[in-house]
């Protein structure tokens, strides 16, 4: 009588070990709200945007920072906002950068990330 329970238990327990439940929540790209506010009026293109992103990166981790592959996937000249593509590997060194960047071509400047998340639909909701 008892040797059927135990071979039931063995057998769930043989087949929880077949059985695994794998979940990623690994995406190879993190994106990010970027704000930029400069002392005086200036107005920049996308293209400048992203030309200040690396340069924000290579001022501050140098030439392999500058290296990093960001993408401007919108931009907003009114608002001067932008939503950027980086992957997860530089997304500390590209916020570090931000956060850090006092000045672009002369003008003083202050770079604010507002929404940041590894789904671009996160950022959609705000």
């Amino acid at each position: 009588g008892q040797s059927a329970p135990l071979c039931r238990a063995n057998a769930m327990a043989a087949q929880a070990d077949t059985y695994t439940r794998r979940t990623s929540s690994f995406t190879p790209f993190h994106f990010m709200r970027v704000s930029i506010e400069f002392e005086q009026s200036v107005a920049l293109t996308a293209e400048q945007f992203k030309m200040l992103l690396t340069h924000a990166l290579t001022v501050l981790h140098g030439q392999a920072g500058g290296a990093i592959p960001v993408d401007v996937i919108s931009f907003q000249p009114a608002t001067q906002t932008a939503v950027v593509r980086v992957p997860q590997t530089g997304l500390v060194k590209l916020q570090t950068s931000l956060t850090l960047l006092g000045s672009y071509d002369g003008k003083a400047c202050r770079c604010s990330v507002l929404q940041s998340s590894p789904f671009l639909m996160a950022l959609a909701a705000g």
